[in-house]
């Protein structure tokens, strides 16, 4: 077990197990759920399979709530009305040479491990124009939550 339940947690699964069979799910980093375009994040999961069904109960905090129409339509309008591919969310590069932006990115990439056929460049446009951070640390947070954007953005929400 990652961690351990909680006293209300504790009564459930002491509840639900009497009745039904649970398997604890091992190394679960984290979870996402989807629920009329709405997206949550669990932190802390704790994940157990009911046996004898594809049903999973789950354990943990929700993250604040993203609503990926709101997000989308955020993107194409910060995407239509930039001039520019180089502005990455609310902030612009310092030094616009164009051969320096590409060393930049290319170091970037290196630093944190992060793979290239995994890493998309619009991806990190949609992370930077909702969260105020520099690019480097978009990379390194979209490598930390494996490419799971909705994750990356939860946890760059939350500093």
């Amino acid at each position: 077990m990652s961690r351990s339940l909680t006293a209300n947690e504790s009564f459930v699964h002491k509840t639900l197990s009497s009745k039904i069979k649970l398997e604890e799910i091992t190394d679960v980093r984290n979870i996402s759920m989807f629920m009329d375009n709405v997206a949550f994040t669990v932190q802390s999961p704790l994940a157990y399979a009911i046996k004898g069904t594809d049903s999973v109960l789950v354990f943990g905090n929700l993250t604040n709530p993203i609503n990926i129409d709101q997000l989308m339509k955020k993107y194409t309008e910060d995407s239509t009305n930039t001039p520019s591919d180089d502005i990455v969310g609310m902030y612009s590069r310092i030094d616009n040479h164009p051969e320096n932006k590409e060393a930049k990115h290319e170091n970037e990439d290196d630093i944190f491990g992060a793979d290239s056929t995994r890493l998309s460049e619009d991806d990190i446009k949609l992370i930077g124009s909702q969260v105020s951070v520099p690019r480097h640390e978009i990379i390194k947070a979209l490598v930390d939550s494996d490419y799971d954007v909705v994750d990356t953005m939860m946890k760059l929400t939350k500093k």
